[in-house]
């Protein structure tokens, strides 16, 4: 496509002379992550959200998309039961 191309995790789009960057998932993507309850060691459970809100912030280059990105992971995560103050997402970004 002259328009958009997913390269592994990224979907780099072109919008008449800019480039923007999005999250690239298939769609065989189910969105499940290790469960909160799992027998994992706590440090575990706590960086898989941790490292994929990183990814989402270091790839989208555009705050609102950033913005949903990271509210679509939050529910992913809480469907897992992870604890509402772990996955707070926006302090993880450094970009405003």
């Amino acid at each position: 496509s002259e328009k958009k191309l997913p390269f592994l995790d990224v979907l780099v789009k072109k919008r008449n002379t800019s480039i923007t960057t999005n999250i690239y998932y298939k769609v065989t993507d189910t969105h499940l992550y290790l469960h909160f309850d799992s027998c994992h060691l706590y440090h575990t459970k706590t960086y898989i959200p941790y490292n994929l809100a990183r990814c989402i912030c270091t790839i989208v280059n555009e705050k609102d998309t950033r913005d949903m990105r990271l509210n679509e992971l939050k529910t992913y995560h809480l469907k897992q039961k992870y604890p509402e103050q772990l996955i707070n997402y926006k302090s993880y970004c450094n970009v405003h």
